[in-house]
């Protein structure tokens, strides 16, 4: 699903909305495959990391808030650990920080991670600079 723009930036937008309108209407169902499609296909223009991690987190956040508004099955909540630790090791594999909003947003989804009893890997801990026995709160 290439978006056709003229550059990479409005590749980057381009998928950015897609992801986020995927969730904008709480009466459908998003279909995760295809809104992580958007991701994917983003790769191929081999953008900068920091874009990957970027449009990573807006899926992640956009799929937390979902599943607090609307209860959903085991797979969405599998997606959003699969892409919670895509999105730690992709930090760390590029030596990247977060900055402090995008910090305190994994942290919202972390917790609610935690809170339906789903553990991610130990390195999101590490990207979010907090101790691996926070999964005993």
């Amino acid at each position: 699903m290439f978006f056709n723009a003229n550059s990479l930036e409005d590749e980057y937008q381009e998928a950015k909305k897609r992801i986020t309108k995927a969730f904008d209407n709480p009466s459908k169902i998003p279909n995760l495959s295809t809104v992580k499609r958007n991701i994917s296909d983003f790769k191929k223009f081999n953008p900068p990391a920091e874009k990957v991690i970027d449009l990573e987190l807006i899926y992640v956040t956009n799929l937390a808030e979902f599943l607090e508004s609307f209860d959903g099955p085991d797979s969405y909540y599998k997606s959003l650990l699969s892409v919670t630790n895509t999105l730690a090791l992709n930090c760390m594999q590029a030596n990247l920080s977060l900055t402090g909003p995008q910090t305190e947003q994994l942290k919202v989804v972390l917790d609610l991670l935690l809170e339906y009893g789903w553990e991610p890997e130990y390195y999101v801990f590490d990207v979010l600079d907090l101790p691996y026995e926070q999964l005993w709160y």
